[in-house]
């Protein structure tokens, strides 16, 4: 009998941790984006882009987010234009960005709440934020991404305990136009030629 019910022991054993890998939740770090401008979602001239990173946690835990260490990276475009401010949102340890406007080394993360006043429990929770200038303003895009997460740790207690969770990246990009009404002008500008001749 003992010998039985050390078989069914150790058989429930591999179906709850089953269970429990079944239930581990998820991280998804996406972007939100902006410019300093006419905030229409687009870069024009004499605007810079704003870039917000977000992480989303599904389900929500019970404290909050924790931390995570990761670097951010950009397409060509990306690359050739200039960070005008990179701005960790939490508390936060060291980064550095790169001559290609990589930013390595992020170490975003925050103390539970029985040690910090200012735990912010938010979820999704904004933890970077990036402000860019284009090379030039040419019609196009910028892709800009996270990349080489270590960690998605949440903290389930308030003392600090906290668990990882499964990491989703998802991109982000923004458009780039010319100037308002530019291209409407240079159209014209050709119409009148035109009938001049």
């Amino acid at each position: 009998m003992i010998a039985r019910m050390l078989r069914l022991g150790v058989l429930t054993l591999p179906a709850a941790a089953a269970a429990a890998a079944l239930e581990q939740g998820t991280m998804t770090f996406f972007w939100t984006t902006d410019d300093t401008g006419d905030r229409d979602g687009v870069i024009e001239p004499g605007e810079d882009a704003v870039f917000t990173l977000w992480a989303g946690i599904d389900p929500s835990p019970p404290v909050g987010f924790a931390g995570s260490i990761f670097d951010i990276a950009g397409d060509a475009e990306y690359q050739a234009g200039t960070l005008r401010s990179y701005t960790k949102l939490i508390d936060s340890g060291w980064d550095q960005a790169g001559d290609d406007n990589s930013i390595r080394g992020i170490e975003c993360f925050q103390l539970p709440p029985l040690f910090n006043p200012d735990f912010v429990a938010d979820n999704p929770i904004a933890i970077y934020r990036i402000e860019w200038r284009p090379d030039g303003y040419t019609p196009g895009s910028v892709g800009f991404w996270s990349e080489n997460h270590q960690n998605a740790d949440v903290y389930t207690d308030e003392l600090g305990s906290s668990e990882g969770y499964d990491i989703v990246i998802e991109p982000g990009s923004m458009r780039i136009v010319p100037a308002p009404g530019g291209g409407l002008l240079l159209a014209l500008g050709c119409a009148g030629w035109r009938r001049r001749r």
